[in-house]
């Protein structure tokens, strides 16, 4: 009797989590957000869907207007605003619909005008909210997690060109990956929450016996424990390869000289990527090349955050909010036309581990921002 009430007081204690969940035209969507913290108190009800229509206003076309040049904020990129793209509601004058979600959405831009939409980012979509853990969180705790990011998944497939703009893959280091990457980088890219979050990710994915290719890999492939998996690892560095105790073989090899991957159709059963394809500057046909060697059915696997090694990424990656980008993962893997049933997933919240080398700079640990698809059978 006493263990039972122990177990009981502990399970009450874990923090609750907020989930949202909504498909746009090309993927399911699903954000999760712990609620440690933010002021949410305890309650019955777990299903708040019926809340979400007082946090993200229905969709509404007369929020939908035309901007002038001279209403903009001095901020504005002098390159002015890019189709396809969420802004902050700040760069526009007072005249301007006031943004529920606090961006706006640009529609198309030409030098006469641009039309933008202020609408929340989730407004299009039929959403289910719920927690869990029994917490209740107030209207002002939906209204903060639903305004920072969930939403700006779908658009920038769907209504703009945004990631074929000249320039978007350009870096700031455009010498040889080779000599960049030839010193080895025995770094956790990630604290150890947001690592342990990317293990249970891939384990949902990943099973027994299963042939694996580690796409860009370093000195940790982030697998499930599993002893019988074939985990073939493709990364730029030798030394950071042999580190890693996962891998049955390694590749060297470097994707932006030569996007076609070393291996025959049909080779593998899974393929996961961990932040680390924001550094492509062609990302579409190393896509394709993962489709082709994937077996039919088999779900390829990627996984971002909001670090990254400064000169080597591409321009458009740093200048997007992070929910957009796991949009623009979701674009590039339409568009390399082998996977289907894409989906995203993003988790957020979590307090960083103490010992972490980064914690006084950031308490919350990394975000987690998945995309996944399964090659069309």
């Amino acid at each position: 009797m006493i263990f039972k009430r122990r177990h009981k007081r502990s399970e009450s204690s874990a923090p609750p989590e907020l989930c949202v969940r909504w498909s746009s035209e090309h993927a399911r969507h699903t954000d999760r957000l712990r609620l440690a913290g933010t002021g949410s108190r305890r309650g019955r009800g777990k299903d708040l869907t019926s809340m979400a229509a007082s946090v993200v206003p229905a969709w509404d076309e007369t929020r939908v207007t035309v901007l002038e040049p001279n209403r903009l904020d001095r901020r504005v990129p002098a390159e002015g605003l890019r189709a396809g793209r969420f802004y902050p509601a700040a760069l526009v004058d007072g005249d301007a619909p006031q943004a529920s979600g606090g961006v706006f959405y640009v529609i198309d831009a030409d030098p006469s005008g641009i039309r933008a939409d202020f609408n929340h980012p989730l407004s299009p979509y039929a959403l289910e909210l719920f927690v869990t853990n029994g917490a209740r969180p107030s209207r002002e705790t939906l209204t903060e997690a639903l305004g920072a990011g969930p939403g700006m998944q779908g658009p920038i497939a769907a209504r703009g060109p945004g990631p074929d703009e000249t320039g978007a893959y350009a870096r700031e280091d455009e010498c040889s990956d080779t000599l960049f990457y030839e010193r080895p980088r025995l770094v956790a890219h990630l604290d150890a929450t947001a690592l342990a979050h990317v293990r249970a990710l891939y384990s949902r994915f990943i099973g027994s016996g299963m042939a694996v290719l580690d796409l860009m890999a370093s000195w940790d492939s982030h697998l499930p424990a599993q002893s019988d998996l074939e985990v073939t690892g493709l990364g730029m560095n030798r030394q950071e390869l042999e580190h890693n105790a996962a891998l049955t073989e390694r590749v060297v090899h470097d994707l932006n000289a030569d996007p076609r991957l070393p291996f025959p159709a049909a080779r593998f059963d899974a393929a996961v990527c961990t932040v680390s394809l924001e550094y492509l500057i062609d990302p579409v046909p190393v896509l394709r090349e993962v489709g082709r060697v994937l077996v039919p059915g088999a779900p390829a696997v990627i996984v971002c955050s909001d670090r990254w090694f400064p000169p080597k990424v591409t321009r458009l990656w740093t200048e997007l909010h992070p929910f957009e980008r796991v949009g623009l993962v979701a674009y590039w893997m339409r568009e390399s036309g082998w996977f289907t049933d894409i989906a995203t997933e993003s988790i957020r919240g979590d307090s960083r581990p103490a010992d972490d080398p980064h914690w006084g700079q950031r308490s919350e640990a990394d975000p987690v921002f998945a995309v996944w698809g399964r090659v069309e059978p």
